[in-house]
């Protein structure tokens, strides 16, 4: 039975994708999810009207420069759990090569 859930897990798509998932022998939540903190869009408020409203424009170039901090941050911490996950991938595979062998 665990190597039909390695075999099943190797034959998975290396990109991450959300497919269309039917029933099958593991639990929804098997893979431990991104604990990434992921900036908001809606964090920034609307783009101010005038200008010249200084407090206004003041406010929303904050508000971008604070999605704009937070976005690297994020980009890198998603690529680390992307690379992690790349990697239990191919303990799979090679577990499933070692059984084949």
């Amino acid at each position: 039975m665990r190597w039909l859930v390695i075999a099943l897990l190797a034959s998975l798509p290396a990109a991450a994708q959300t497919p269309v998932i039917g029933p099958g022998n593991l639990p929804p939540d098997f893979y431990p999810h991104s604990s990434c903190a992921k900036p908001d869009m809606s964090m920034i408020g609307r783009k101010p009207g005038d200008i010249r409203d200084i407090k206004a424009v003041d406010a929303y170039n904050k508000q971008v420069a604070a999605y704009n901090q937070a976005a690297p941050a994020f980009n890198a911490c998603i690529q680390a759990y992307a690379d992690k996950a790349n990697n239990d991938m191919a303990r799979i595979r090679a577990a499933v090569q070692d059984a084949n062998h």
